[in-house]
């Protein structure tokens, strides 16, 4: 039995199978650091000596290699100094002057609070508020929306950042018609919140609207029915006049036609009669009156 062993070779690259964190959050001070991690394949290991940093300012120091589980993975970890914000910016990790990784440091604060706070009324006392995302101070921030209710705070929806420069929503209701609401709205992250943005004053009319609307609509069928029935009333009522007429004119035909049947009747019972009596409407006998006679 033969046994093949095969040895893979390539370049120092990513590792796509492990967490690699491209943006790091920093303040700045004479001893402040931050400790960067880049996660690498690549067969045969790679050699300390063949990395350095491109970096805004002073590079980053003691970078080691660490072992992974197995031979082909590796893990580069270095140290960067931050005195001051010049620090601040893209690390780039090259191996024999081939780019492997890129890293960002940026400040680490307290975010700044949200901008262009639009309020979109909805139907049955809802509301949607949306805003843009400013910068986050370094860290994952997150949204707080708050109502007022008396003296108090409570918080209506918490909304997780979508980033930088985009539009986030949050919606939120039933709220009672006719009365002002007052909200408040801002950022937080591990460090701190920000300022609020400015009052938020939202006055809901959607009930109000909802129930007019209503009563229009029923007011319009109401109308549309009533209009409707009058003209059903009107089309029977014509209706039976006119058979009341076509009855009446039928009997009418009826007499004429039997006074005509009378009349044709005595015309040929008159033909089994004496040639000598004279026919009349009357159905009275005459004699001829002679001309000399008169």
């Amino acid at each position: 039995m033969k046994v093949f062993k095969v040895n893979v070779f390539c370049k120092p690259r990513i590792d796509d199978s492990v967490y690699f964190k491209p943006i790091y959050g920093s303040k700045t001070g004479s001893n402040i650091t931050v400790k960067v991690t880049v996660p690498l394949v690549g067969n045969p290991a790679p050699q300390s000596s063949n990395f350095t940093w491109v970096s805004p300012k002073s590079k980053p120091v003691n970078t080691i290699i660490l072992q992974g589980d197995v031979i082909y993975k590796h893990c580069i970890e270095s140290t960067v100094e931050m005195y001051d914000r010049n620090h601040f910016g893209n690390y780039t990790l090259m191996y024999n002057r081939e780019t492997v990784a890129t890293i960002t440091i940026i400040p680490e604060d307290k975010p700044c609070p949200p901008v262009n706070v639009t309020v979109y009324y909805m139907t049955d006392g809802y509301i949607n508020v949306t805003w843009v995302s400013e910068f986050d101070g370094g860290l994952e921030q997150l949204f707080i929306l708050s109502l007022k209710e008396g003296e108090n705070w409570r918080i209506v929806a918490n909304i997780t950042d979508p980033g930088e420069g985009k539009v986030a929503h949050a919606e939120f209701g039933p709220l009672t018609p006719g009365e002002e609401h007052l909200f408040h709205l801002q950022s937080c992250n591990s460090i701190n919140c920000s300022l609020f943005v400015d009052d938020i004053r939202v006055t809901v009319k959607g009930d109000k609207f909802a129930k007019t609307s209503l009563t229009v609509v029923f007011i319009t069928f109401s109308s549309v029915i009533g209009l409707v029935l009058v003209m059903v009333g009107i089309f029977l009522c014509f209706k039976i006049t006119r058979g009341s007429f076509r009855q009446t004119g039928k009997a009418g035909d009826k007499n004429i036609d039997t006074k005509s049947y009378g009349m044709t009747q005595h015309y040929d019972d008159l033909h089994g009669t004496d040639r000598d009596v004279a026919y009349t409407a009357l159905g009275q006998s005459e004699k001829e009156a002679t001309y000399e006679d008169m």
